[in-house]
């Protein structure tokens, strides 16, 4: 349509694909200098490294291969995932921030048979995690953060076979040639269940020591002991944890964390699910969305000659609904004092005014301005 031609003309040129790699989300190899090729290259082998210390395929060649492919297997193609993690704490006009590169070998799940494949795999709601951190604060308790390491090399093993093709441009191994593909042996990155294989094997680890789900908050537990009294509490999101726990909880999440695989463990001052988590002394803590406001583009418009309750181009609505999406979630994160603004906004999207956008365009503004506001969880407070 002639609106959603304008709307990407004078919000953001090319394709979601594209808009991702210019803004960092995924680095395109080929169009990269030779420093950043050497320092993707070096994330690759890191990456396949971990294929081959967990066991996640085996390859295949000759008769072998053969008899899968003349049995009907078709192989789906891996491909190269690259991104720069250091890419959000990038400010316009800030000092040099060194990159932070990671390979991601994923497979290709949209060319894969989804029928009768489960693929749910719940994760803790918001409001677990902040029921996490009120009861740490409370508490005097620090709240801690854990990523494991190729979460979904480490799920229930694969119950049906599938064949990989390597990616564009091999792997970095010489014993993997062109004639040579590989069989998945765990969920892989992109197949469809495997973020529900991995959710079972982490649920079945938690549920073994003790601790009880919450009804109504999935991938939410909770540790009590003897007396009903709450011990340990602990959020799970994909391959992230976040938890707290008494003294007498610490035995059971010790027992946890030797199960699997962990990059690191975080405390103090560390990013959860796009959340930047810190906590004082007092145990007091703090939740921002440090540099996502900055990145929020304003609505690009003329006012000219018209009145503010003239209506709004098509091209111009379609603007204010991005901004007010992207106010919103920043709103429900950690910036409540946004609330009303966003909502006020959101009424009026449908028919939107030169005025709504002046207003959607100062209430950026100012959050930009206020980007120090913080959700705040205070020591203490309330009496679990």
């Amino acid at each position: 349509s002639d609106a959603l031609v304008a709307f990407y003309g004078e919000r953001a040129v090319g394709t979601a694909k594209h808009y991702k790699a210019k803004n960092g989300k995924n680095l395109r190899y080929e169009r990269r200098d030779e420093v950043t090729k050497a320092g993707l290259d070096a994330a690759r082998k890191i990456e396949w490294d971990k294929w081959k210390h967990f066991h996640a395929a085996y390859p295949v060649k000759g008769k072998q291969l053969q008899d899968l492919l003349d049995a009907g297997h078709k192989p789906l193609p891996l491909q190269w995932v690259d991104v720069d993690k250091n890419e959000h704490k990038r400010k316009p006009g800030g000092a040099y921030i060194a990159p932070a590169f990671k390979s991601r070998l994923v497979n290709r799940g949209d060319l894969e048979n989804h029928d009768g494949v489960r693929s749910d795999s719940p994760t803790c709601d918001l409001a677990g995690l902040n029921l996490t951190l009120s009861w740490a604060a409370s508490r005097g308790l620090r709240v801690k953060a854990g990523d494991i390491t190729n979460a979904y090399f480490q799920g229930q093993p694969l119950y049906r076979l599938i064949l990989l093709r390597p990616p564009k441009g091999g792997l970095p191994d010489d014993e993997i040639d062109a004639d040579t593909m590989l069989v998945a042996r765990v969920p892989i990155y992109g197949t469809c269940d495997a973020g529900r294989n991995f959710w079972k094997a982490l649920r079945e680890a938690i549920l073994e020591l003790g601790f009880k789900e919450n009804s109504l908050i999935r991938a939410w537990y909770h540790l009590c002991d003897d007396q009903g009294r709450i011990i340990a509490m602990l959020a799970t999101h994909v391959d992230d944890m976040l938890w707290a726990c008494e003294p007498e909880g610490q035995d059971a999440i010790n027992k946890l964390l030797a199960k699997f695989t962990l990059k690191s463990i975080e405390q103090d001052s560390f990013r959860f699910c796009g959340r930047d988590i810190t906590q004082d002394p007092d145990c007091s803590i703090h939740v921002r969305r440090n540099g996502t406001l900055e990145k929020i583009t304003p609505i690009n418009f003329s006012r000219g000659k018209r009145k503010p309750a003239d209506k709004a181009t098509p091209s111009e609505a379609g603007q204010l609904r991005s901004v007010v999406g992207s106010l919103a979630w920043v709103a429900r994160q950690c910036r409540p004092d946004l609330s009303y603004a966003v909502s006020r906004l959101q009424s009026c999207c449908a028919l939107a005014t030169v005025g709504d956008l002046q207003f959607a365009n100062k209430v950026l503004a100012e959050s930009v301005a206020a980007g120090d506001r913080s959700l705040d969880f205070c020591a203490g407070t309330v009496d679990w």
